[in-house]
């Protein structure tokens, strides 16, 4: 994974596209002498996830735009689609810059793991993948327990940045939902969907980890696992009924789910 840009011209092209309309994050009044170093160790490692989780998601959102375009989705699907790219790179860059000021990468940090689909699906197949099970489940998740995480961060620094990321991910999730009427399911759709999110749906309380450990707040951000519970199965409530107002079995599929 290479977080490096270009000089010059390019990357001042760069900073107008990606930066419009940010949150002012301001990383150089971040004060890191008020941390002690086990709190800057922990706040590191977990910036450091973040940055690869953001990374994948860029992956994945790469490959959506490109299967819009490929099978004729309306130009503005794709054009939206195509933000989400954007919006994820901005992601990549501001986490990293997270990490930096909590001392940097670590050298032995896990690469992350992408998200592709199967190339041997049809285009439409794999696009309805990434826009149900990323955009209209996963980031409905993610909003929420962003929110959870950026409530209880008090650095200013990480909490604008959560903000940031947070208010572009609701944009992903509301793409996923409002292109979903205009996706036109047809039969073989249903019949794959009765299979597929049913899977999604049962390894949700894997996708949101739990500490081992007793918790103690962090000032760049942690919920304690009750919370976190609470709060997935809230985006849960928050999804299945919105499968049900466009006129899917959620309540169904979440009855049928595959745990595993």
């Amino acid at each position: 994974m290479h977080l490096e840009r270009t000089t010059g011209r390019l990357e001042s092209f760069y900073q107008k596209y990606v930066h419009q309309n940010d949150v002012d994050i301001k990383p150089d009044t971040f004060d890191v002498g008020q941390y002690d170093q086990a709190i800057l160790t922990r706040g590191r490692r977990a910036w450091t996830l973040r940055t690869n989780d953001e990374y994948r998601s860029m992956v994945a959102f790469s490959e959506l735009t490109h299967l819009c375009a490929e099978m004729y989705a309306p130009l503005d699907v794709i054009a939206l689609a195509s933000r989400l790219i954007r919006d994820e790179v901005r992601h990549v860059e501001i986490c990293s810059q997270m990490t930096n000021l909590l001392g940097g990468r670590p050298k032995k940090a896990p690469q992350p793991q992408y998200a592709r689909t199967n190339p041997q699906r049809s285009a439409r197949r794999r696009a309805l993948h990434h826009a149900i099970g990323s955009c209209a489940i996963g980031e409905t998740i993610s909003v929420t327990m962003l929110a959870g995480t950026r409530d209880h961060c008090t650095d200013p620094v990480a909490k604008a940045t959560l903000t940031q990321i947070l208010r572009d991910e609701s944009f992903h999730s509301r793409f996923g939902w409002l292109w979903m009427p205009h996706m036109e399911l047809n039969d073989n759709d249903r019949r794959w969907l009765d299979k597929f999110i049913p899977r999604i749906f049962g390894s949700l309380p894997a996708s949101v980890p739990m500490s081992k450990k007793e918790y103690t707040p962090s000032p760049f951000g942690a919920m304690p696992n009750q919370e976190r519970k609470d709060r997935l199965y809230e985006a849960i409530d928050e999804i299945v009924e919105a499968f049900e107002d466009h006129g899917l079995p959620g309540k169904k599929w979440w009855k049928n789910r595959v745990n595993g």
